[in-house]
């Protein structure tokens, strides 16, 4: 649009300068046929001219939005990054839980084994024990018998 508007000032200024005989000629115009003819192109230079200038408004607004639009898509890009950082460190952690979930079922597996293993050698020293007290209780009911020499 710009070359255009540059275009039809160079044009105009060439006939500005090159005078009367810039002009097609069929015989010679008079002067006032000139002049209204040449007032008649820069009206339409000025329409021109000024259609220029409302597209260039228009694209300079356009331009204002679409780096706006830019900021804000930076930014929220921005925040879309950090989010992901976040996730990726948040999966980094997780990662292990599977392993250590596993370590700690067999863990505890174990313990529990333990603990039957302890809870049946409770209940075997608890009957041993129960085994020694009725012997024992047995042993003092007989009469001691000391033989004699």
């Amino acid at each position: 649009m710009r070359q255009i508007g540059v275009t039809s000032l160079a044009l105009c200024a060439l006939l500005l300068a090159g005078g009367c005989n810039g002009l097609p000629a069929q015989g010679r115009t008079d002067p006032a046929t000139q002049i209204s003819t040449l007032r008649m192109k820069i009206r339409e230079l000025e329409a021109q001219l000024a259609q220029a200038k409302d597209k260039i408004a228009i694209l300079s607004s356009r331009l204002t939005e679409l780096a706006e639009r830019e900021q804000q898509l930076s930014a929220d890009v921005n925040k879309l990054k950090l989010a992901n950082e976040q996730q990726e460190n948040i999966i980094k952690t997780l990662r292990a839980a599977p392993a250590e979930r596993d370590a700690y079922k067999k863990q505890a597996e174990e313990l529990a084994r333990d603990v039957a293993l302890l809870s049946q050698e409770n209940a075997r020293l608890r009957r041993k024990i129960v085994l020694l007290e009725q012997a024992a209780g047995k042993l003092a009911e007989q009469p001691t018998t000391v033989p004699r020499q």
